[in-house]
């Protein structure tokens, strides 16, 4: 650790960081338009001058690494006076509309002109007239208001999607796209990271266009659980609606990523299809009627089913949820016909891991990690390696060629191939000394590039390896030499539905689709179920009338998650808190509401899920043993297929329809 003295306050850093990071740990803020937490500075803006001890002129803090005994002035008449000179110049560039900036309240430009006092420029004005991209529903580009800060350059960069660059030299430059074009028309994946890195007005989103100003937003942090990376979100709301989504990281960081998707899906709340009261059906047809008449018809059919009713559900819904439903079922029914979309690719076997430290990274291993930001592939854990790798980290790859590109070594075969291939190296070169791992890989190739991959990782103190569920198990024995392991599951709660004992597994699901023994479902949430079994009776708590609700006998509203409050639980045993962002719309309950009520209907008494229950879960041990080297074949299974029917209302509005059209997904 590097002891220093930042404006009179002694401050400890670690050795390597600098100073804007330093004094940014020790809650000092310098000001800066350039500098991406996470991501080397560039000091393109200069706004970030300070003035160091023994030096004669001033320093850009983004850039400038601190050292031993170092004290640093971060306001000084001299520095005060050089930004507003700075901004002084910016300004005379750029358009003085404030009181209509969409940006207006969250402008880090507008701010530093308020602490400076800059009101006008004292230059001429120069006013460039670039053209407006406004041809796709989700970012305007406005390259007049552009202060060429680079962090959208920089941030599209290392995620290694690589749209944006600058054209022309000089003021006159402008960031923009491949020929210019406008970006519907170039591979942009409008997952909007720019969006949030821009510090203007630059780069915003089209939705909130005319939604309101910034101050007058409702801001949540909260989770998208339209998928496995489950990103952490910033909502703002206005009138229990919500008008935009963003990361979750405060001044933005370059890890953060949520994709277009996450970003851009919330409009299915507003979808003509969503259900607002209770349904049944009479005579044939679907008419609304209360909650209580709707509980009694279901609970008469569950009293007459009893253990031959079944429950199915997501693995997007909470892990409050998730404890009510299995203990409704275990409590109330005596069922063991409970399942989940979990079930058809994961089992807690395959998700339960050791703790990960991300800070402690220093290696990656992916094997048959099929992801992809382009094909909307589970795309923020693309970008977030990606940004990784390019900020130090080196990546092994196998089995897959997603990453094969940015890899320090790519291994030949299947990940299970390569796998065996490393730990018979690792073997051969003393390092592991486990005799049942190194007798299991005899006979496996060692060319090259596992050589290569080999001494990396020996070099390696905590290499991390990353995988789908079907080959944790196998890929789980390196972590006997070292490291942990990462399973990427296909949806959100995964870990949370599996661990709760809701997961289920394919036969639950064949059981339920083919009726074998099944006298009444209970379907809650959009699943892989989307036709109705041949069962008597059928009830369906989803947020949409699909096809499968119109089929139903009583149809009840649900929550979605950006209205309700509970946790999921992460990779690593790690929590993440769902917070209500907007009131539910309409008569719309979570599962947890509507099986306590129904439970009481049927005269029993279900405990509400707590946060104890949440931590006995959470105690469970990852069995850290020697496991077979071969791939879960049960567990196989296309994401995409899965991803597209669990998430059909959102992929069915009219945005997304445009995306999935353009980008012919």
């Amino acid at each position: 650790m590097v002891q220093l003295t930042i404006d009179g306050k002694k401050v400890e850093a670690r050795e390597g960081m600098t100073i804007v990071e330093a004094a940014e740990e020790a809650g000092i803020h310098i000001p800066n338009l350039c500098y991406l937490k996470g991501m080397k500075g560039i000091g393109a803006c200069r706004l970030c001058m300070v003035e160091i001890e023994g030096l004669k002129a001033p320093m850009t803090a983004c850039t400038t690494k601190v050292k031993e005994g170092m004290s640093i002035k971060t306001s000084t008449p001299e520095i005060d006076e050089l930004r507003r000179f700075v901004l002084d110049l910016i300004l005379s560039m750029h358009p003085m509309d404030c009181m209509t900036c969409p940006k207006a309240g969250i402008c880090r430009l507008q701010q530093y002109a308020y602490d400076y006092n800059v009101k006008e420029s004292t230059y001429t004005r120069k006013l460039w007239g670039f053209q407006v991209d406004d041809k796709n529903p989700f970012i305007r580009r406005e390259p007049d208001y552009c202060v060429l800060c680079a962090r959208c350059v920089r941030v599209c960069r290392e995620q290694g999607t690589k749209i944006l660059d600058f054209m022309g030299r000089g003021v006159g430059s402008k960031v923009t796209t491949p020929n210019d074009k406008p970006m519907q028309e170039t591979e942009c994946t409008f997952c909007g990271s720019c969006v949030d890195a821009c510090p203007v007005n630059a780069l915003t989103e089209a939705s909130k266009i005319d939604k309101g100003r910034e101050w007058e937003f409702t801001k949540n942090d909260s989770v998208c659980t339209f998928c496995g990376a489950a990103c952490s979100i910033k909502v703002s709301s206005k009138d229990n609606r919500i008008v935009k989504v963003t990361t979750s990281a405060p001044n933005y960081k370059h890890t953060a990523y949520i994709c277009a998707l996450g970003r851009y899906g919330f409009d299915y709340l507003d979808s003509p299809e969503r259900l607002k009261t209770p349904l049944i059906k009479t005579n044939g047809q679907l008419v609304e009627t209360t909650w209580d008449e709707a509980l009694k018809t279901i609970a008469e059919a569950f009293k007459s089913s009893k253990d031959k009713t079944a429950i199915y559900t997501s693995g997007s819904i909470l892990t409050e949820d998730a404890i009510t439903i299995d203990r409704f079922a275990s409590e109330v029914l005596k069922t063991t016909n409970v399942g989940s979309t979990v079930g058809i690719y994961a089992d807690t076997n395959a998700l339960i891991t050791g703790v990960i430290d991300p800070n402690q990274i220093d290696l990656l291993l992916v094997l048959d990690l099929k992801v992809s930001q382009k094909g909307y592939v589970l795309p923020a854990i693309d970008a977030v390696l990606r940004r990784l790798v390019s900020a130090g980290t080196p990546l092994l790859s196998a089995g897959d060629e997603s990453f094969a590109d940015i890899a320090s070594a790519h291994l030949k075969g299947s990940g299970l191939e390569a796998l065996r291939s490393l730990i018979a190296f690792l073997c051969k070169e003393g390092v592991c000394k486990d005799a049942h791992l190194c007798k299991a890989t005899e006979g496996a190739v060692i060319d090259e590039a596992v050589q290569k991959a080999g001494k990396l990782f020996m070099e390696a103190k905590n290499p991390l390896i990353i995988t789908l569920p079907g080959l944790a198990e196998a890929a789980s024995n390196l972590t006997l030499i070292k490291g942990e392991l990462l399973t990427i599951p296909f949806e959100a709660n995964a870990i949370g539905v599996a661990l709760a004992g809701v997961a289920g597994s394919k036969t639950v699901l064949d059981q339920i689709t083919k009726a074998k023994g099944i006298r009444a479902l209970y379907v809650i949430g959009e699943t892989t179920i989307t036709a109705r079994p041949n069962v008597p009776f059928m009830a369906v708590h989803t947020t949409h009338l699909d096809d499968l609700a119109k089929s139903a006998d009583v149809v009840l509203p649900l929550t979605t998650p950006y209205e309700s409050n509970g946790t999921i639980i992460r990779r690593g045993l790690r929590q993440k808190v769902v917070n209500q962002v907007i009131k539910p719309i309409g008569e719309a309950r979570a599962p947890r509401e509507a099986i306590e009520a129904l439970a009481e209907a049927m005269g029993a008494e279900i405990k509400t899920a707590r946060d104890s229950d949440i931590k006995r879960l959470l105690k469970v041990k990852w069995n850290h043993k020697p496991r077979p080297f071969e791939p879960r074949q049960d567990l196989e299974v296309d994401f995409k297929e899965i991803f597209t029917v669990v998430n059909r209302s959102m992929l069915s509005t009219q945005r997304i329809k445009w995306l999935r059209e353009v980008k012919k997904l």
